[in-house]
């Protein structure tokens, strides 16, 4: 944002005040490392906005209870901030009678609360949403100084369009999303209730339980407004309902509120000062963060939020109609609330509905569906079968843990499939174009069982994936077609209707190397057939031939990514495959697909999709027509609709 680069971060600040607040932020965070770990990383990120040293498993428990937003600078922090400061300071200049008769106390409580809220954002690193807070804050204390009534609506508007003109693609980060959106919906939501609390004329009518009782349900309102407000865009996003969110955060935010950030604040300041009185503090402030990470486990542990494969437009469009009809119930205006509970209750069986119908759907219409995953130069394929069982044959992998593909490409796709568990893990062979991005999956979703060719178990990449998968209870077997002993398995089994062949290496087989002893699988459902070689070369393909000279296959993974190695004439000739796909990666360095490669398979009328052009490729088959998707950057591709690869032929030959 240009404002953002005029004011902030505190590295990009000139002259003085740049170097001012960048050693004040260093000497504040070193002497928050002084904490215990787990303290000094939840310490670091909620007053200084440093998130680095939170733990994978601290981010996951807080983003699936939907309190996520406590370990940011965000408004709520900044707006703590400001809240406590101001209504110190006024109470303050109250104490003076002259001074307060000349001067407004809540002017002079703004004036001074103003300047300190920005310092404050600089010196946290004045992120987005951080600078959208101390945006709204100036606009309202603002309005104070100016003697005006504020208005939270104007200034959630001003920041809103300050930030779009500044950064007009801000629209597009998920985060502004769901903060405007939140605050919005909380603004909405707990209006009515501003101006009831107003009218009761003092907070004590009523008595003390009647006085907490409405600041809870205010506080429960408001809340309520916010997750519901934001629903739609975090399940889209995140693919997870957290419909006890309000709940979570009735919870965690008073906690936060009262205790954790006064604490903090009180912290900071101590530590300004060059005395070191700091260190008083250490035990407050670890065990005030261990509570709040007690309570959030604990939320986590409830089964109260639930992964979900990606939402579709129409289920989107009735949870957010639904959505907006409960915000319009808990502000309590309307004069139609039956009606309203009504919307409620239709847009809640919509969207049950349209988000389930794709199982349903398969229960009468069972389909196999194999995803050819864009990891790269490497091959990663989902299979799904009809009955929801998964395999997952190879997992990609780069050789910079930065662009791991299994974390990068693979466990995303998987949740925006809702799928949370792969049955069968499928190696071809060890080399790390195969073997590399297995480690994310195994590390973060249970795995039923792998299968792999047993060979080359010396190799470190795959003797540490092995002590892994033991580690985790995974069952390891070694799959070759003949072997009768051992670990060895039968030659095929079915699953759900669909024939999972296997084809080789078998026991003794020695061929040119690893890659030729790539464990081969054919997959049969009705009329269609898939063929998965790995990277088997000419001499497995030849070796494949002479074992099963009636192969055939309506889909072909190329052999190695489409080297001149492999996909010689005589084995496509008898594979005859229908679709081709290429899995390769973006301008790789081996130059794959070949030309020559490519034109060959062209010239047998087979239909080439490549990865690296097209994106994911999705075949769909209910074992008699097949369809063809591909998800581009830009768009979803479908080719054809509906599309029958065996009219003119059986497909059963093995």
């Amino acid at each position: 944002m240009v404002l953002a680069k005029l004011l902030g971060p505190p590295s990009r600040l000139s002259g003085d005040s740049s170097a001012l607040l960048a050693r004040t932020r260093e000497r504040l965070l070193e002497k928050l490392d002084r904490l215990e770990a787990g303290p000094a990383a939840f310490w670091s990120a909620v007053l200084l906005g440093r998130r680095d040293g939170l733990s994978d498993r601290d981010r996951a428990a807080f983003a699936r209870t939907g309190t996520a937003h406590l370990l940011a600078i965000s408004g709520l922090h900044l707006g703590l901030v400001a809240s406590w400061l101001f209504v110190l300071l006024r109470l303050l200049f109250g104490l003076g009678r002259r001074f307060a008769e000349r001067v407004p106390p809540a002017r002079s409580a703004a004036l001074l609360t103003l300047p300190i809220v920005w310092c404050y954002a600089l010196l946290s690193g004045l992120q987005p949403s951080t600078l959208r807070a101390a945006l709204m804050i100036s606009l309202y204390l603002g309005a104070l100084l100016l003697g005006r009534r504020p208005s939270g609506v104007q200034s959630l508007s001003f920041a809103v369009i300050t930030s779009l003109v500044s950064e007009p693609l801000l629209v597009q980060s998920v985060a502004f999303q769901l903060s405007v959106v939140a605050v919005a919906a909380l603004l909405y939501g707990a209006s009515n209730a501003n101006r009831e609390r107003r009218g009761v004329g003092s907070m004590g009518d009523g008595g003390g339980w009647a006085r907490w009782r409405r600041v809870a349900m205010t506080s429960l309102r408001a809340s309520s407004a916010a997750s519901l407000g934001t629903l739609p865009i975090a399940w889209f996003t995140f693919y997870r309902l957290t419909p006890v969110a309000p709940l979570d955060n009735l919870l965690a935010i008073p906690m936060v509120s009262l205790l954790l950030m006064p604490l903090g604040m009180l912290w900071l300041l101590v530590a300004l000062l060059p005395f070191g009185l700091e260190r008083y503090l250490t035990t407050p402030m670890n065990l005030g963060s261990d509570a709040l990470n007690a309570l959030i486990r604990g939320l986590d542990r409830l089964p109260l939020s639930w992964p979900t494969r990606a939402p579709s437009l129409a289920s989107l469009v009735a949870l957010s109609v639904s959505c907006l009809a409960a915000i319009a119930l808990l502000r309590g205006t309307s004069t139609t609330p039956r009606r309203l509970r009504l919307v409620v209750a239709l847009g809640l069986l919509t969207t049950t509905a349209v988000h389930c119908w794709p199982t349903l759907e398969s229960l009468v219409r069972p389909r196999l569906r194999v995803t050819a995953l864009a990891v790269g130069q490497g091959d990663a394929l989902l299979v799904e079968f009809p009955d929801g069982r998964t395999m997952l044959i190879d997992g990609g992998g780069a050789y910079r843990r930065a662009s791991d593909p299994g974390r990068r490409v693979i466990l995303p796709f998987l949740r925006y499939r809702g799928i949370r568990r792969i049955d069968i893990l499928v190696l071809s062979h060890r080399d790390w174009d195969h073997l590399g991005g297995l480690f994310a999956v195994a590390e973060n979703l249970p795995v039923g069982e792998l299968w792999f060719n047993g060979r080359n178990t010396t190799s470190p990449g795959l003797r540490r994936f092995l002590r892994l998968l033991r580690a985790r209870g995974v069952a390891i077997k070694v799959m070759l077609p003949d072997s009768a002993t051992g670990s060895g398995t039968r030659r095929s089994r079915e699953i759900a209707g669909v024939k999972v062949q296997l084809l080789q290496p078998r026991e003794g087989d020695q061929l040119s190397g690893p890659n030729s002893l790539s464990l081969t699988l054919r997959l049969v459902f009705g009329r269609v057939s898939f063929l998965f070689p790995g990277d088997i070369e000419r001499d497995g393909e030849e070796l494949l031939l002479a074992r099963h000279p009636t192969l055939r296959a309506s889909v072909l993974k190329v052999p190695h990514h489409g080297s001149n190695t492999s996909s010689h004439r005589r084995f496509l000739e008898q594979i005859k495959p229908r679709i081709a796909l290429f899995c390769v990666g973006r301008g790789n360095r081996f130059g794959f697909p070949r030309p020559e490669i490519w034109r060959r398979y062209g010239r047998i009328g087979a239909r080439r999709m490549r990865t690296d052009r097209d994106g994911a490729i999705v075949v769909t088959t209910d074992g008699e027509r097949i369809k063809l998707d591909w998800f581009r950057r830009d768009r979803v591709v479908r080719y054809p609709a509906l599309w029958n690869p065996n009219a003119e032929r059986s497909d059963h030959g093995h």
